[in-house]
């Protein structure tokens, strides 16, 4: 697993970390990010680890990768954050 600051926006070494080496990360999304909605994935509201999760996406990049994105606000301060990590 790998998280790493969120300016590294290279998709393609993310596609690659995961499919020839099995390397997972977690990332946060830039605001500028070119990242489209492609689906939308059910958030399970009565499943308590869900609680603070806003929304839960599939998104395309412009290297036509697919990433999960999840919104999230941290219940303890209310800050929203969102994440991108690899389906």
């Amino acid at each position: 697993m790998l998280i790493w600051d969120k300016a590294c926006i290279n998709h393609r070494h993310w596609h690659k970390l995961k499919h020839t080496h099995g390397i997972y990360f977690v990332t946060l999304q830039k605001k500028n990010s070119a990242a489209d909605i492609c689906s939308v994935n059910q958030v399970d509201r009565a499943d308590p680890r869900n609680e603070s999760v806003i929304s839960d996406h599939l998104v395309g990049t412009p290297g036509a990768m697919l990433l999960r994105r999840i919104v999230y606000s941290n219940p303890v301060d209310g800050v929203t954050y969102t994440y991108l990590t690899p389906i």
